[in-house]
């Protein structure tokens, strides 16, 4: 599972596309979730890459990864409150530090730039 957060994570920076993966920690964190599709997939590098696809309706959320396996898919998550990101940074930064800022979830996040 990490080689293939790690494959994907790199392989997206190097065609500058964003993303955010999610995998939880012990405290539950539906509740600072929002939207997304659910899914029930074993993490192949071909079906992450495409969710992170620009043309995919999901491509701006988050992917949740639960135990070895995708959950959800463009999934919205909460924004960052502390004021700890410059504003120059997008959405998807503010959304991964908001995420991490209220539980023990580990938030990667790739930059477009």
């Amino acid at each position: 599972m990490v080689m293939v957060i790690v494959d994907t994570a790199f392989s997206l920076a190097e065609k500058k596309r964003g993303a955010i993966f999610v995998v939880p920690g012990k405290e539950p964190i539906e509740r600072w979730l929002s939207g997304g599709v659910d899914l029930t997939a074993t993490p192949p590098f071909p079906l992450v890459m495409s969710i992170f696809d620009p043309n995919s309706p999901g491509h701006d959320g988050a992917l949740i990864i639960n135990r070895g396996r995708l959950t959800q898919f463009g999934v919205r998550l909460p924004l960052s409150k502390t004021g700890h990101l410059s504003d120059e940074f997008g959405t998807r930064h503010h959304a991964a530090m908001g995420l991490s800022e209220v539980s023990d979830t580990l938030v990667v996040v790739v930059s477009e730039e």
